[in-house]
């Protein structure tokens, strides 16, 4: 395991938006693998918020993809 970052703070304080830009950093700059990455939220719908962001900012990053490869669940 190489790092973990843990995003705890209140409603609507732009913990998704943070990890969106987070996870597409270490893609898009960092050049981290899609399959190394995992990243936890408390429900369903952080995680389909979380798919649908990644998925429309890596298209519009020209790597359609590569956001399906990512591990996003509940825990």
């Amino acid at each position: 395991m190489k790092n973990i970052e843990l995003i705890n703070a209140s409603a609507g304080s732009g913990k998704t938006h943070t990890l969106t830009l987070r996870v597409a950093r270490l893609v898009y700059y960092k050049f981290a693998n899609p399959e190394e990455i995992l990243v936890l939220a408390y429900n369903r719908a952080v995680v389909s918020e979380l798919k649908e962001r990644l998925g429309k900012l890596f298209k519009d990053l020209g790597f359609g993809n590569l956001a399906k490869r990512i591990k996003i669940f509940t825990f």
